[in-house]
C-alpha cells in the first residue's frame, strides 16, 4: 500500500525569501537591459567620444557579471528549499541546473571585480601594460574606460583556471572593439539563458504556494505590501 506523503507547507520565510531574491534579480536585470538600450542608442562622432562612451558600457558589463554570480547563489538556495523542490519535475531540475551551470562560469570573474577589486589583478594589469607611478593625463574621462576594459580583460583571463569561458586569453590592446564584442556576445548569450529560467520558475513557485496562502489569509491581506493611495 502506498503511503500518502504530506507536502511541506510553503508558508515559510524561506519561500518568501526565494521570491524576494527572484524579484530583486528580475528588476535588476531589467534595469541593466534598459541602461544598455540607452547606451546603444547614443551616437559618437569621434573615436575619443566613442571610447568615453565605453565608461557606461564597462560598468554595465561589470554589473551583469555581478548579477550572474547572484543568480548562481539563487539557484543554490532554490535547490536547498525543500518546500519548493517537492514540486519540481525533471524539467524543473534541468532548468535550475542549467541556469546554475551557466551563471557559475562568471562567478570566478565576479570574484575579481565584484564586491571588491582584487588588488593582485590590478597590479598584474599595471605590470603587463607598463603602468608605473602616478597617471599623467590630459583626458582622464577617456582613459578611465580603457582602464576598466583592461580590468575586465585581466579578471576574465585570471579566472581561466576555474572557468575557461573563451578558450584563450583576451587581448584588448590588439583589437579593442573586436574583443569587447567577443565578451558582449558571450555574456549576452549566457544572460539570455539565465533570464529565460525566471518565468517558468516564478510560475511554479506561485502555483505551488497560491492555494495555501489564499486559505491562510483574508482578502485585505492579499492587497500587497503598500496600502492605500
Amino acid at each position: 500500500m502506498n503511503k500518502h506523503i504530506t507536502k511541506k507547507s510553503t508558508l515559510t520565510p524561506e519561500v518568501a525569501a526565494i521570491q524576494v531574491k527572484m524579484f530583486h534579480l528580475q528588476f535588476r536585470m531589467k534595469k541593466i537591459h534598459d541602461d544598455q538600450l540607452l547606451i546603444n542608442n547614443k551616437k559618437f562622432e569621434t573615436n575619443r567620444e566613442k571610447i568615453k562612451g565605453h565608461i557606461s558600457s564597462t560598468y554595465s558589463v561589470i554589473d551583469m557579471i555581478i548579477t550572474m554570480e547572484h543568480v548562481h547563489e539563487l539557484m543554490k538556495d532554490l535547490l536547498k528549499t525543500d518546500e519548493l523542490t517537492q514540486y519540481f519535475t525533471k524539467d524543473t531540475y534541468t532548468i535550475v541546473n542549467n541556469a546554475k551551470k551557466t551563471s557559475e562560469k562568471w562567478k570566478s570573474v565576479r570574484n575579481k571585480l565584484g564586491g571588491h577589486i582584487d588588488f593582485n589583478v590590478v597590479v598584474e594589469m599595471c605590470s603587463k601594460h607598463n603602468y608605473t607611478g602616478v597617471f599623467l593625463s590630459n583626458d582622464l574621462e577617456t582613459d578611465i574606460p580603457v582602464l576598466n576594459i583592461l580590468l575586465i580583460e585581466l579578471a576574465i583571463n585570471a579566472a581561466r583556471k576555474s572557468h575557461d569561458i573563451f578558450g584563450r586569453d583576451l587581448e584588448m590592446k590588439k583589437d579593442l572593439e573586436g574583443e569587447i564584442q567577443v565578451i558582449v556576445n558571450k555574456l549576452n548569450e549566457d544572460w539570455d539563458t539565465v533570464f529565460s529560467c525566471f518565468k517558468p520558475l516564478m510560475e511554479l513557485i506561485y502555483e505551488a504556494g497560491k492555494e495555501e496562502k489564499i486559505l491562510a489569509t483574508s482578502p485585505e491581506q492579499r492587497e500587497g505590501i503598500v496600502k492605500g493611495d
